[in-house]
């Protein structure tokens, strides 16, 4: 059997580039978003792979460079303030950050859905107590 190729050998295949180059995932909420990347992350580690710098991909996107090193995962709400901010400012749909930052809000909401669902089933898969009585409490 053959090993796996190497991060280095992965590259040279795909013409010097990482196989996770120029890569977006996009995702309806922050919070899954987040998850995913933190996921990602974990699997990238063992390849020698650092987490790679969120906001400085971000910066790069709306700068327009022509390679994204690692790959960049966004919210919907963030991916198009990010197009916008691809835009020459007098273009931009947003004039501030104060208004992206209540587009966001708007589009997310107050709170994350997805992030109060999870805190709840995680607090419930810590707590290994009995929700409810199942036998008789007689003697």
């Amino acid at each position: 059997a053959t090993a796996p190729p190497t991060p280095q050998e992965l590259s040279a295949i795909e013409g010097g580039l990482p196989p996770h180059t120029n890569v977006l995932f996009l995702c309806k909420s922050v919070t899954l978003a987040s998850r995913v990347k933190s996921h990602s992350e974990q699997l990238m580690l063992p390849l020698g792979e650092p987490p790679a710098d969120s906001e400085r991909l971000k910066l790069d996107f709306s700068a327009a460079e022509p390679e994204l090193r690692a790959p960049l995962f966004l919210s919907s709400s963030e991916w198009l303030v990010l197009l916008d901010r691809c835009l020459p400012p007098d273009q931009r749909w947003f004039k501030s950050e104060q208004e992206e930052a209540q587009f966001k809000e708007a589009i997310n909401g107050t709170g994350d859905g997805l992030a109060s669902l999870l805190s709840h089933m995680e607090l419930a898969e810590g707590d290994d107590s009995p929700t409810r009585s199942t036998g008789d409490a007689r003697g």
